[in-house]
């Protein structure tokens, strides 16, 4: 066989060459396939994880169903419906307000309703009033707002002493702007 490798070197490279050529595409495919695999593998891994999860939720829907249907209902004891007009809300939330400050025995000197800001979800509804009168009944209508459903909370709050004038009453006055908010649901 050597010698005739000696003699017919150009048919002996030839040979090799129709042998090395699919061998190697052989190898190639061979290579291919098991990189495929690996990847279809490593996908697989990925997937499982989220598998389980979505497995646990719907294991657990009726669970998960009831939890939202709670928390809904208490959201909508906190909060203005989305049924109701931002207008409409706007304008009750200042009456409200008003009568309350009012019922606390300050006097309302001014109120305004706040542009409306909407965030996750929610309108953001805020009154701004200016109220005069004493402390007591300062801290009787901001008891007044704690109760008040739904929801309402103090953004801001600046209390400054009234200067007295001629005819003084007794005891201290007091002037204070108090921003208060209320939330809407987003339509």
């Amino acid at each position: 066989m050597k010698a005739w490798l000696k003699d017919h070197p150009r048919h002996a490279v030839l040979l090799a060459a129709t042998v090395a050529v699919p061998a190697c595409l052989l190898i190639y495919l061979l290579v291919s396939l098991l990189s495929l695999r690996a990847s279809y593998h490593e996908e697989v891994a990925q997937l499982e994880p989220r598998i389980a999860r979505l497995q646990g939720l719907l294991a657990r829907e009726a669970e998960l169903r009831e939890a939202s249907s709670t928390v809904s209902a208490e959201v909508l004891d906190l909060v203005y419906p989305a049924t109701a007009d931002q207008a409409a809300v706007s304008a009750t939330l200042q009456k409200q307000v008003r009568e309350i400050f009012a019922s606390a025995g300050l006097e309302v000197s001014n109120s305004q309703i706040l542009p409306i800001q909407e965030d996750a979800g929610f309108d953001r509804i805020t009154v701004q009033v200016t109220v005069e009168g004493g402390l007591a009944g300062l801290d009787v209508a901001l008891a007044d707002l704690d109760r008040h459903q739904p929801l309402l909370l103090v953004e801001s709050l600046e209390v400054w002493p009234t200067r007295p004038g001629r005819q003084a009453e007794a005891g201290q006055t007091l002037t204070a702007t108090v921003q208060v908010l209320a939330l809407r649901l987003h339509s």
